[in-house]
């Protein structure tokens, strides 16, 4: 533990001295869970900062290449991306202007509208990838194969197991 997080883990003390019923230990994950993620959102985006691309942007673009035929609609997207609804439509928006997805009625469905990778945002995401696969490496050295796994598998519990109102 880097000398940083020192005085987080005494203020923790303290706010459980005077809340006896403080979950500290619980807090703290949170807590670091929040400090990676904003570590993973820096890196993110300096990496993605020279192609014009934010981060929530890659992500989209990342759902899309992981889906069958390169396609989802809006609210699978959404679901995939971890992004509300109104915040789609705005990066699909963004997307469709810089020619790296098209949307489109569905085939079977007039009413309902998909989302597709165009050739130029499957090339963007192909030349991205190494990259970011990189950063993912870099971010995650410290950790044993078997480490990864178990803290993915703590992630994907604490995910399902919240309750409905705090799953965002």
């Amino acid at each position: 533990m880097s000398d940083d997080a020192i005085p987080e883990e005494k203020r923790l003390e303290l706010i459980a001295g005077r809340y006896p019923g403080y979950p500290k230990q619980a807090a703290s994950v949170i807590r670091s869970a929040k400090l990676i993620g904003k570590r993973i959102q820096d890196s993110a985006n300096t990496t993605l900062h020279p192609t014009g691309l934010s981060h929530p942007e890659f992500t989209i673009l990342l759902m899309l290449y992981g889906s069958e035929a390169f396609t989802l609609t809006p609210s699978l997207l959404g679901a995939a991306a971890g992004e509300k609804l109104a915040n789609v439509t705005r990066l699909t928006d963004q997307l469709s202007a810089k020619g790296l997805i098209v949307r489109r009625q569905a085939e079977d469905d007039r009413r309902k509208i998909e989302v597709t990778l165009s050739p130029e945002g499957v090339q963007q995401i192909e030349q991205l990838l190494p990259i970011v696969s990189d950063d993912i490496r870099a971010l995650t050295a410290g950790l044993t194969d078997e480490e990864l796994s178990q803290l993915a598998k703590l992630q994907r519990k604490l995910l399902l197991t919240a309750p409905e109102h705090l799953r965002g």
